[in-house]
């Protein structure tokens, strides 16, 4: 053959989806190779080794793929893709999957199904390449950095305690006909000299450690009560300082027409939400002509307090509770409001120490960099979004969508088919610890379920090998199932956790009255049972830290022992804690343990 002769191939580059029609064209006979391969614009010998691969596998997607070269792919597009269902599934769950998780499930899925690979046996994991590939090919996934949430949230945000909430907001609103101007939102959120979270610093890359400059190791907390309308009118803040005394030095450049008071705690009291009420309907100026809708979280100073819920009858205002554990979903303060307004408040904290070498912060500098970050994050646009997501206002209940309760659903209790036994829960098999999940999103034709269809009469019958290679007798869910309870643990006594209810309705006052005339006289509040140390007159003495019930109330578990936090002092019963009794004298609340 001459040197200067050039042989002419058809390796061009071709796009996938046009082999794909290409390929369906000529296997349909439609079309031929050679107008196939001018109309798409692809190879024709490329064309006829798709096509006959096509009718070997019967894989439309595996069959037009591009090549690796020498490298073969370990899983079909729709096994690759049961994957990526079944790590998004378990990311709604609340139990993502690390790289490494990935890399083993990976690993068992081939082993599980006899898929040739070349995985390490050794450590029983999928190669780093293949990951990177993976990740690559699917580029909705990503490496994100997860957000601790408490077990009580995710079983609390469920269908059921939601939908009764709208269905309180929307008889409510029927009724009194409010408008956006009149449905407001409270709640408090603390501030520390030394703030919760630090911002990123730029430093030399490979440092061990970064340090910033703060006030002290651990700051003296400060509430703010916040309240905000859904058309955006902010109701001046309240701030409650922990000391004895007020000095009107301490509202030195705060927000504008904000209020204070002091309590040693800094914590908010009853009575001081009582305060705030009256602040409340001073700013707002509700009527029984023209009332006003309030909707607020469920701690015990709120809904269990008579004096607040007869203040607020006098005066129209009509008093919503949140669901519990459903706030971080359901209120706009912490949906839009307060995310902003911590973050904007650490930079004023690390500004003042910057230009300010030597000094800290106090409770006498608090209120001025509290007042700057709030004129930040209070905005119109901050508060009406608030109210837009949570689907308060306008009234829209399907804002959430079945994904958002995805992770309530790891502890509902699957259904069994009836047994002769009486309890259906009794001498559980050890599978049944975990159901498995069945992918809803995967259509009943996917050829994960059933085997390929039927060819036509001209074309060769499949080989079993070859059509064995694309069925999966196992999926990811039956690998590795989504953690969900068998039975339900059934308390001792029965603890009420608090429920979404209008606080302002005659039922429900009437009921609050009962409750506290019903207290047994001769119980000591200040010495609770099954404690070995007495229980001193502290602040807030009688609130569990953790469900917030009152000791001592109807629905309190008087049976079950209190303990007392190391650093603040506070109780809680030692079921709450989710310590084991062994380290109950080491118990530290996640309030001290967040504050750090």
């Amino acid at each position: 053959m001459p040197r200067n002769y050039k042989r002419t191939t058809d390796r061009q580059e071709w796009d996938p989806d046009s082999m794909k029609k290409a390929v369906q064209a000529v296997f349909d006979g439609t079309m031929g190779y050679l107008k196939a391969s001018k109309t798409f614009e692809v190879p024709k010998s490329t064309l006829q080794d798709r096509v006959n691969r096509f009718r070997q596998n019967n894989d439309l997607d595996c069959s037009t793929r591009k090549g690796l070269g020498r490298f073969k792919p370990i899983f079909s597009i729709s096994q690759e893709q049961s994957l990526v269902e079944h790590v998004l599934i378990m990311e709604r769950r609340l139990f993502g999957l690390t790289y490494k998780d990935l890399r083993r499930l990976a690993y068992q899925f081939a082993e599980s199904n006899s898929i040739d690979h070349c995985f390490n046996k050794d450590y029983k994991l999928a190669g780093e390449d293949w990951l990177a590939g993976f990740m690559k090919r699917h580029p909705e996934l990503s490496l994100r950095a997860a957000e601790p949430t408490s077990v009580a949230r995710a079983m609390g945000f469920n269908m059921v305690s939601v939908n009764r909430f709208f269905d309180l907001l929307e008889e409510v609103i029927d009724q009194h006909k409010f408008l956006p101007t009149n449905i407001y939102n409270v709640d408090e959120t603390g501030l520390t000299t030394v703030p919760k979270r630090q911002s990123r610093i730029i430093a030399l890359k490979g440092r061990k450690q970064v340090g910033l400059a703060s006030s002290a190791e651990r700051g003296q907390l400060t509430t703010a009560v916040l309240c905000v309308s859904a058309s955006g009118n902010y109701v001046p803040p309240l701030l409650i300082f922990p000391r004895v005394r007020m000095k009107a030095e301490l509202l030195d450049g705060a927000p504008p027409g904000t209020v204070s008071v002091c309590h040693p705690s800094g914590w908010i009291q009853s009575d001081i939400f009582v305060e705030w009420l009256n602040h409340f309907i001073s700013s707002v100026k509700p009527k029984k002509e023209d009332p006003v809708l309030l909707l607020l979280d469920g701690h015990s100073t709120h809904t269990k307090n008579l004096p607040l819920i007869e203040k607020a009858r006098d005066n129209g205002v009509v008093i919503l509770s949140f669901p519990p554990h459903c706030t971080h979903r359901l209120q706009p303060l912490d949906v839009s409001i307060m995310g902003p307004l911590s973050a904007y408040y650490t930079q004023e904290v690390n500004s003042w120490l910057r230009n300010n070498p030597g000094r800290v912060v106090t409770q006498f500098q608090l209120a001025r960099l509290f007042g700057a970050a709030y004129c930040k994050a209070a905005t119109i646009q901050n508060a009406v979004s608030g109210f837009s997501k949570t689907g308060i206002f306008p009234t829209n209940r399907t804002v959430f969508g079945e994904a958002d309760f995805a992770a309530a659903e790891t502890t509902e209790i699957p259904s069994t088919t009836p047994s002769t036994s009486a309890d259906p829960y009794v001498n559980p098999t050890p599978s049944t610890s975990f159901a498995p999940i069945v992918h809803s999103s995967i259509p009943s034709t996917s050829p994960l379920l059933i085997d390929p269809p039927p060819l036509s009469n001209n074309t060769p019958p499949v080989p079993t090998t070859l059509k064995n290679q694309n069925r999966v007798t196992m999926s990811p869910a039956d690998i590795m199932p989504v953690p969900k309870i068998s039975a339900v643990r059934k308390r001792a006594t029965d603890h009420r956790r608090g429920k979404t209810a209008i606080i302002t309705s005659s039922p429900y006052k009437n009921e609050l009255m009962t409750i506290s005339q019903t207290k047994t006289p001769k119980l000591n509040l200040n010495q609770p049972p099954k404690t070995k140390k007495p229980k001193p007159n502290i602040i807030n003495d009688n609130i569990c830290l953790y469900c917030l019930e009152e000791y001592g109330s109807s629905s309190s578990r008087l049976d079950e022992g209190w303990v007392r936090c190391r650093e603040c002092e506070g109780w809680a019963h030692e079921g709450c804690t989710g310590y084991d009794s062994a380290n109950l004298d080491n118990f530290v609340c996640m309030g001290c343990v967040a504050s750090r």
